[in-house]
């Protein structure tokens, strides 16, 4: 194959880099980088990583907030045809020990939030660990690689990404280069990204999604401001400048931003497309996001696993805003084994994927988890597809428990806890009950102005007017945040060490 013929992520760089070399392609902090500046960055980071023995197949690790290192990384290891593997710099060493020993990275690059974490773990003895400080100073005492990308076949590994950890340990996800360019352009496609934007990276890029638009955005020339930290004032800035057009967020952020700047007359200059993924979105937040970002909603549903399966346009949001939107492009649907469940109009079924972005597999066992022999794959969730083929997503099969002998959908219940006007974020999860077999517990964020004297009793008693009273919550939890993963869904480890076993006997 001439490989030429392959597009990979460096691809759209090195066009923009002979094509506008002096334009601004990244912003960190105060620095400005150009589209010819992050090329020879870019070349200088391969030529450093392959003096460091990095070849072909090896997995490159980062741990790292969203930085110049955290784009470099991929963009290298694109050149010299290794494996990305963005790690969550929030593990801790029993989380991380057994994801090294997999993954076996011949380098990983980490950053401070990361240091303490990395030198309490069982580190593999082939594996180089670097702080980004030392990979800055490495690079930038380095040559630039002079060949063109060693990745020349899109059945080639690229990405090494690991699931939420939802509900357990992460999961390796392995993915081709075509399967990660497929996104790509369908992301350039799709939400229509040129040369002409400035997309704000606030998705952590340890996140696959959040990696995978910054690159796409790269890919077609637009300008990335990486932000580290998610700080609601300064997004509001950079909004009220205008000096961004698109970004993607989970819900939880766009709720703090909503909460500090609720005012749909403060006019956004530039902003066109508001991009949301990861966890359920709530009726009431979703009517007040239209109100505040009029014509420029998305949002969609995927995976680690099979990214992107549907969108939801801005101009189908009021009409279709129960659903996740239909099929991304090149992705098929369809809804198995559907059955009648209480609480619902329509019989839910198996959600399968047919995705051009799909993943290979997990990294071990072999095969566990791949699509089947003719492309499908089962994604877990419950749902179905309406006449007009939007996809309307109710949960994991796992959010269906039995309470007395009767079947309880979690979202649902989660649902009508949330329609509170005193709830500002609620999740709800399935407990082990010694009377009821299992159980509906809430986990509640209460609205700031809410006295939590009387709130639980509040809620507890709306419920029992709301729900039937094998679905309503048995055991409630209020707190500040609810713990979620980078991709803004709830981390059921974290939820459940929130009730004690003595808590529930009670």
């Amino acid at each position: 194959m001439n490989p030429a013929a392959v597009l990979t992520p460096v691809t759209g760089l090195e066009y923009w880099a002979r094509l506008e070399p002096d334009r601004f392609a990244v912003v960190e902090d105060d620095r400005e980088f150009s589209f010819g500046e992050l090329a020879e960055l870019v070349r200088k980071t391969a030529g450093f990583l392959a003096s460091a023995g990095v070849v072909p197949g090896d997995v490159v690790a980062m741990s790292l907030r969203n930085s110049l290192e955290a784009l470099t990384l991929p963009l290298a290891a694109a050149y010299l045809g290794a494996q990305i593997s963005p790690i969550s710099f929030r593990l801790r060493p029993r989380e991380l020990s057994p994801m090294l020993a997999r993954a076996r990275p011949r380098v990983l690059v980490y950053g401070e939030d990361a240091a303490d974490v990395l030198h309490g773990s069982e580190v593999p003895d082939e594996t180089l660990l670097l702080a980004r400080e030392e990979l800055r100073a490495g690079v930038g005492a380095h040559g630039p690689l002079a060949s063109r990308s060693a990745l020349v076949s899109p059945s080639e590994p690229y990405t090494l990404m690991w699931t939420s950890g939802t509900g357990g340990a992460p999961k390796a996800v392995c993915g081709s280069l075509g399967a990660r360019m497929n996104w790509v352009l369908g992301i350039g496609q799709v939400y229509r990204v040129s040369s002409a934007d400035g997309y704000l990276a606030a998705m952590p890029m340890m996140h696959s999604a959040g990696l995978t638009f910054a690159l796409a955005h790269t890919f077609f020339g637009a300008r990335i401001h990486l932000l580290p930290r998610f700080e609601v004032e300064e997004v509001w800035g950079m909004l009220h400048r205008g000096e961004v057009t698109a970004g993607l967020f989970v819900p939880t952020m766009l709720q703090l931003m909503l909460a500090a700047d609720p005012d749909p007359a403060r006019k956004l200059p530039a902003l066109r497309s508001v991009i949301m993924a990861g966890s359920r979105l709530r009726p009431e937040l979703h009517a007040r996001l239209l109100e505040r970002f009029p014509g420029r909603l998305y949002n969609y549903y995927g995976s680690t696993e099979s990214p992107s399966m549907t969108v939801l346009l801005p101009h189908e949001q009021a009409d279709h805003g129960d659903s996740v939107g239909r099929p991304f492009l090149g992705v098929q649907l369809t809804v198995r084994n559907s059955r009648p469940v209480e609480g619902y109009v329509e019989p839910l079924g198996e959600i399968f994927a047919h995705n051009p972005f799909a993943m290979d597999g997990y990294l071990s066992p072999a095969g566990e988890g791949s699509p089947d022999e003719r492309g499908w794959l089962r994604t877990g969730d419950l749902g179905w597809l309406d006449d007009d083929g939007y996809l309307h997503v109710v949960g994991r099969q796992s959010e269906v428990i039995i309470s007395g002998g009767m079947n309880v959908s979690l979202p649902e219940v989660e649902s009508v806890v949330g329609a509170h006007p005193s709830v500002m974020d609620v999740t709800v999860l399935g407990l082990a009950d010694p009377v009821w077999g299992e159980a509906a517990a809430a986990v509640v964020v209460l609205a700031s102005e809410v006295d939590q004297g009387d709130a639980l009793a509040d809620l507890d008693a709306y419920c029992r007017s709301e729900l039937a009273d094998y679905k309503r919550p048995r055991h409630w939890r209020l707190v500040d945040e609810i713990p979620r993963t980078a991709s803004g869904k709830p981390h059921l480890p974290d939820l459940r060490m929130l009730f004690s076993s003595r808590d529930l006997e009670g």
